[in-house]
């Protein structure tokens, strides 16, 4: 994925495709302004960039998630009120059994009463597809406007993630240094002392945009970046054969990058892969927007994880 701008409207667009297949940017057309292969590259930040479009996906979420929500209640009361007819009807056709068995009924309305539950039982299964179908919309709605946080809030806490990372203390060894991986997994190192705290993205809310605005403010002050792994925890840790393509590539590809996790990341910390969705971690992104501003991998051993095991993502020379 290679990130260019439109030459006549400025429009910041993402291509998924390799710098050798750059001459497909002749056939790309602008979906802002129409033009076609009028296309720079765009190696500049592009937090503000994430954030404008987040704003404008929220937009057009929050226009169609309150008729989704809308829809799965009416189905919930549907479902609810179906219910409630089933156990009347179920409480008649006990009633029958215990009259016909007095000599009180014939047998044929007890045989209306059966037909009454089935009649009812073929409305609730077709009322719970039909919730079903309502969730599978909905749901996913939900999810995205959770993923996009309140954009007030993000919009205004960005700056301050940008500046917390910026503004790093340096280690003991002088370095200015951050931590990324997992945020369950890295976040308990926060916990130990307010120095490694300061080391991860702290804020209150969060959104992707706001995730690149804090990695950027660490690449301008040229922070290192350690990846925090945890080898028992499959959704903490990198696939070993990543892990070889990294030392064989230290200043891999950003554009190939996302392929790589794809291809061999699954079920990671590059690449989640579970619940219905496929998609690059917010780990991964972090990386992605690394590789993209020129830093590059470093290998070491680690005390906690075993020999090589110690990742940093250091910034270009210069």
């Amino acid at each position: 994925m290679i990130t260019y701008k439109c030459g006549r409207c400025g429009r910041i667009t993402e291509f998924y495709f390799s710098r050798e297949q750059t001459y497909k940017l002749k056939q790309c057309q602008c979906s802002y302004c129409n033009t076609v292969g009028n296309w720079q590259l765009y190696d500049r930040e592009i937090a503000d960039v994430i954030l404008e479009r987040e704003d404008a996906r929220a937009k057009r979420i929050a226009a169609n998630i309150g008729p989704a929500e809308s829809d799965v209640n009416k189905c919930k009361e549907e479902l609810k009120a179906l219910a409630g007819q089933l156990r009347q009807r179920e409480w008649q056709y006990n009633k029958c059994q215990t009259s016909i068995a007095k000599g009180q009924m014939s047998t044929s309305e007890i045989d209306t009463a059966r037909k009454a539950i089935e009649e009812i039982t073929d409305k609730m299964v077709a009322a719970t597809q039909k919730l079903k179908d309502a969730e599978l919309i909905y749901l996913p709605l939900k999810e995205q406007a959770a993923d996009l946080g309140n954009r007030q809030a993000v919009n205004a806490k960005a700056p301050d993630a940008f500046e917390a990372a910026k503004n790093v203390k340096r280690s003991k060894n002088g370095h200015l240094k951050l931590y990324i991986g997992n945020r369950n997994y890295v976040s308990s190192h926060g916990t130990q002392n307010s120095t490694k705290k300061a080391r991860l993205l702290d804020v209150p809310v969060w959104s992707p945009g706001l995730n690149v605005a804090w990695v950027e403010g660490g690449i301008s002050a040229k922070a290192v970046f350690k990846i925090k792994l945890n080898a028992g925890d499959p959704y903490a840790d990198i696939p070993e054969s990543v892990l070889q393509a990294f030392r064989e590539t230290p200043t891999y590809d950003a554009a190939e990058f996302f392929r790589l996790c794809k291809a061999q990341g699954k079920g990671s910390l590059l690449w989640y892969d579970k619940d219905g969705k496929s998609r690059p971690t917010w780990t991964a992104l972090e990386i992605w927007v690394l590789l993209r501003a020129g830093y590059r991998f470093t290998f070491a051993d680690s005390k906690h994880d075993g020999a090589g095991r110690k990742i940093v993502l250091v910034p270009p020379p210069g």
